[in-house]
């Protein structure tokens, strides 16, 4: 009675994680936009200060903007204010934002959101700084 169940199962090994990154998105929102729809993004760099998105439309420096920060893996979802600090647009038409926040944010929710971010976008994130 020799078949495919007499080889003997690997272990499964759980110090193996798997990760799933590209997940962090954000929505901003300008203070003088009247209907408040917002311009959806993705996350690109975070710190406890600031935050570099990749929009779909541009935002003009020094404009006062509301945030929303979301890593639905992670299950972590920060909503907080700041201010346009740079902007670039792609050679593929969506713009690279640079936003300083008004209040700081925790070292727990950083590590949280990053783990939402890829990281070959990481790479060169200096780059808005």
């Amino acid at each position: 009675m020799s078949g495919e169940n007499d080889q003997p199962k690997k272990p499964s090994d759980r110090r193996i994680k798997t990760r799933h990154a590209g997940n962090a998105a954000a929505l901003v929102v300008r203070d003088d936009d009247i209907m408040r729809t917002g311009i959806n993004g993705d996350l690109y760099d975070v710190s406890a200060t600031g935050v570099g998105l990749t929009l779909e439309a541009e935002v003009n420096l020094t404009e006062q903007v509301r945030i929303t920060l979301n890593n639905p893996v992670q299950r972590i979802q920060k909503e907080t204010r700041g201010t346009v600090r740079h902007v670039s647009q792609h050679q593929d038409g969506t713009w690279r934002v640079g936003i300083e926040l008004a209040t700081r944010l925790t070292p727990l929710e950083v590590n949280l959101l990053k783990m939402g971010i890829e990281p070959s976008s990481r790479e060169d994130s200096s780059e808005w700084i």
